[in-house]
């Protein structure tokens, strides 16, 4: 009887400590579009900015964009990194160097009818824990020219919150570390989606009560026997 009490309270703070994993929209601006769009001509870069208030476990990326408008296929780079090259931060800690790039990939768009759009899906990362703060989706074309949707409306998030769009020209971009081009913010939402568990990361102190709650359960069954 004891034996069954120590299992039931070992699974019981085990479960309390890693939540059911359950794939869910986290953050995002969903996938109707609203007939508007960003340019980013081939030697571009655009960035969305985004903010999270908890820690989450990210099991997948998704960026959602209009490719091809201009008839030509190419291959686009996308980044999630915490930081970009725009104002004050920029001039204060130095421009982002690779270490501030938390996922990457590539997406080659294939090449449509002049002045019609294709919504796609590009996935970029899986298995990423994201703390609270700030972070950016940089986009790069280096041989296309794209469009990145404006969907509305927004979703309602309990984990952060959609920021600020912003772009680079061509004089100003950094073609081997994009997040380091010389940005400017402008307006409008890009669309992307932020896919993975809704729930908290176990901290170390919840870690700690499942270690102790099961070394002494071992202990009390010791001394009983």
């Amino acid at each position: 009887m004891l034996k069954r009490g120590i299992v039931i309270g070992f699974m019981t703070l085990l479960f309390s400590a890693f939540p059911a994993h359950a794939d869910s929209v986290l953050l995002g601006t969903g996938a109707t579009w609203n007939g508007a769009s960003f340019i980013i001509d081939s030697g571009h870069t655009g960035a969305q900015q985004f903010t999270l208030t908890s820690t989450i476990q990210v099991t997948g990326v998704n960026v959602l964009m209009a490719l091809g408008t201009f008839g030509t296929a190419g291959t686009i780079q996308i980044q999630l990194t915490n930081a970009i090259c725009a104002g004050l931060p920029c001039i204060q800690n130095g421009p982002p160097t690779q270490a501030n790039v938390l996922a990457q990939g590539t997406w080659t768009s294939s090449a449509v009818v002049p002045n019609t759009t294709v919504l796609s899906w590009a996935p970029l990362s899986t298995n990423l824990v994201l703390g609270p703060g700030t972070y950016y989706l940089v986009v790069s074309s280096g041989d296309a020219s794209i469009e990145w949707t404006m969907p509305s409306p927004i979703l309602a998030s309990t984990v952060g919150s959609v920021g600020s769009r912003y772009s680079a020209g061509p004089s100003s971009v950094n073609t081997q570390l994009p997040p380091a081009s010389l940005f400017v913010g402008g307006g409008g939402t890009m669309g992307f989606e932020i896919v993975g568990n809704a729930n908290p990361v176990p901290e170390p102190a919840t870690l700690l009560l499942v270690s102790s709650g099961l070394a002494a359960g071992w202990l009390r069954r010791r001394r009983k026997s």
